[in-house]
Order: C-alpha cells, then structure tokens, then sequence
C-alpha cells in the first residue's frame, strides 16, 4: 500500500535545521542591537577615544594638552649625573639645580608640565630619556623624616625624605624630597599615607638591604597632594538592631581580613615598612 504522507515528508527539509536557523538569526539580531545601544553610551564613546586616539592631533579640539615628549637632560652638569650609583661629588650642581627648580616651580605648573604616571621599570631602564623630566607617582608614603640638605652657598636647606610604595604594587620605592608636608601629615615609619605627587627626576640611587642591594628613583618635589582622613562623627543614638549590628560588624571584620591579607600576598616587599632601607648616605655633602 502506498503511503502518500511518507513521500510527501520525504520532498520537505527537515524543520528542526529552519528552527534553529531563525534562532541564530534572531540571538545575533539581539546582540547587534546590543551592540548598538552599548556604543551610544558616554563610557563607551571615552573607553574607544581613549583605545584609538592616544595621543589626539589637535589639543583644541580634544580639549586637553597633548602630551610632551620626554627628551631627558643632557650636556654640562648632567652629564655628570651617573644612574645606578650613590651619590657622587660631580652631581652636586645638578643636585642643587633641580632642587631649586622644584622649589620654585608651583604645583600647578609642575603638573601641567607632567608627563604622566611614569612605572618604576621605565625610570630604571631609561634614566636618561627622564633626567629632570616631571612624572607623576601615585601611592603610599611609608616614611617621612626630616633631612638637611647642602645647598650652593655652603649652607643647609630642611627637606622631608619620603619613602613611597607605588600605587600598582611592586617591590621597590621611590625616594621623594620635597621642601615641606601639608599640615597635619604623620610623620615617621610605619605609614600608609596615599599621595600624588609631580616630581623632577633626577637618577636611580643605588642603596644596600638585607637582601642584597637596590635601585630607588629619586624624585624631587614642590609639594604634593594629600587628604587627611576625616573623622567619623558619633552621634551616640543607640542602634535599633544590635544583633545586625553585631552580624555586619563580624562580617566586615571578616571581608577587612581576607583583603588584608591579598593585599599582603599581592604587594610582598623585601623588608616591611617599619624596616625600610636607610638612605642618610644619600644626604651626605661631598
């Protein structure tokens, strides 16, 4: 007997490959629209202009300076400055100049003048195309003393010796001077202050640890930007709830711990902060 229905199914396509052609088709009509509305957003529109236009052509229609070119200081007193090295006798005159030039400079136009946050590796492996350039350095002060330094005249000028971690991790600081600190700044080892600072760079100094020896850029500031904590106002109202309290009390202690110690592990240093190298060499007249 014939079956008219089996050779009527056998001449059609199959539906189930149809059904998921229109579902291809309509999950990748979604994400185009997706897309679409994604890109119309202002953080998208900046992300792109940022990814694709590094460095715009004209700085009047991006609304923003372009950014200068690091030419480093060369000829006469710098060619005496040496990277790598302590403090040597023959640096003293480009010591002395680019103290006084930060210390005149005003902060506005020493960060105008910035070339940008600048990573520690970039110092080390290119000290010359730097030298005496102003770079921004973000991150932690963990030490700041009081120092003297020799001046041109014979005589001594008070500065602050700064030991900053930076901001995106790494083993080793930086070394800043700078002439004051803003009121109310801690001084002393064991600090975790954040700061921004816009300094002159001067070379890599060589220093000893327990470890062995390391390089520290060396910068030399005007000033540097900082904000003091702001103390939290106790009103003393009882709380409706001290068992929620108490719970989200244990739990924040518990998140505080477990960033504590990723942070620790993420950010190890060849000594702790207490135990920073000493520089007072560093200072020594020649």
């Amino acid at each position: 007997m014939l079956r008219f229905g089996d050779r009527l199914n056998s001449h059609r396509r199959p539906p189930g490959r149809q059904t998921r052609g229109v579902w291809v088709l309509l999950v990748m009509l979604g994400a185009v629209l997706l897309l679409m509305r994604q890109l119309q957003e202002q953080a998208t529109v900046d992300y792109l202009g940022r990814v694709f236009t590094a460095r715009p052509a004209d700085p009047r229609l991006a609304g923003q300076r372009t950014p200068a070119v690091p030419t480093g200081r060369s000829g006469g007193i710098w060619d005496e400055v040496q990277d790598n090295a302590m403090f040597l006798p023959g640096e003293q005159a480009a010591w002395q100049a680019l103290l006084a030039e930060a210390q005149h400079t005003p902060r506005a136009e020493l960060a105008q003048k910035s070339l940008g946050e600048i990573a520690y590796a970039q110092l080390v492996n290119q000290p010359e195309v730097y030298r005496g350039e102003v770079v921004r350095l973000q991150g932690y002060v963990l030490r700041a003393a009081p120092k003297q330094l020799a001046t041109g005249d014979g005589k001594t000028s008070p500065y602050y010796q700064l030991v900053v971690a930076p901001k995106g991790g790494g083993q080793w600081p930086f070394i800043v001077y700078v002439p004051e600190l803003p009121a109310q700044f801690p001084h002393g080892d064991g600090l975790r202050e954040p700061v921004v600072i816009d300094g002159l760079f001067f070379k890599n100094w060589s220093y000893s640890h327990g470890g062995g020896f390391g390089l520290a850029p060396v910068l030399v500031a005007g000033a540097l930007q900082w904000s003091p904590p702001v103390a939290r106002k106790i009103d003393g109202r009882p709380a409706s709830n001290p068992r929620s309290l108490g719970y989200a009390a244990a739990g924040a202690a518990l998140v505080a711990l477990s960033v504590t110690w990723w942070i620790q592990r993420q950010t190890r240093r060849p000594s702790s902060p207490a135990a920073t190298p000493d520089f007072k060499h560093l200072e020594a007249p020649p």
